[in-house]
């Protein structure tokens, strides 16, 4: 998961995000009316996508899985190994993607995961207007892989996947 986010200028008016009522499938949240100051919205960029490649292939440099997807990509369903965006409880803007492992044909070995801006989103056509700057880290007991900045547009993390139990 990541998310992007801007700062603003000037104070933005948000809403404090709680449970309103039931647990797991019923769970409902929403907002209780409190207001709040903020000045970091989070981004929406049609034109996301995701890229996981495998880096150690039987012959080096080849790309034995990948997974290539733009997040409005309607030729895949909506459920895990689909590349989407939603909000979340607390009220952020959150990318996601969930490679179930057991289900998928993944050998062990290294793999990088790339989020970037096509120039152009497909498929709405929409123009690039988001630039990927500062990139935060992951907070404690959220992971270890630390991002690498590729240009405004792109920016990736190295992964291992080992051999399972």
């Amino acid at each position: 998961e990541m998310v992007l986010s801007k700062e603003l200028d000037t104070n933005m008016t948000a809403y404090n995000m709680v449970s309103l009522y039931g647990t797991k499938d019923s769970e409902i949240y929403g907002t209780d009316g409190t207001e709040y100051n903020t000045t970091t919205a989070f981004v929406f960029a049609t034109n996301a996508r995701l890229t996981i490649q495998e880096l150690n292939g039987d012959v080096p440099g080849d790309v034995v899985h990948d997974i290539n997807q733009t997040l409005l990509d309607s030729s895949i369903p909506d459920g895990p190994g689909k590349f989407g965006a939603e909000v979340t409880v607390s009220g952020n803007l959150t990318y996601g993607f969930v490679w179930n492992l057991n289900t998928l044909p993944v050998p062990p070995g290294d793999y990088r995961i790339t989020f970037s801006l096509d120039d152009v989103s497909v498929p709405t056509g929409a123009t690039n207007n988001t630039i990927i700057g500062e990139l935060a880290q992951p907070e404690e007991g959220h992971g270890d892989a630390n991002a690498t900045y590729v240009s405004p547009s792109e920016v990736y993390i190295d992964i291992n996947i080992g051999q399972g139990q």
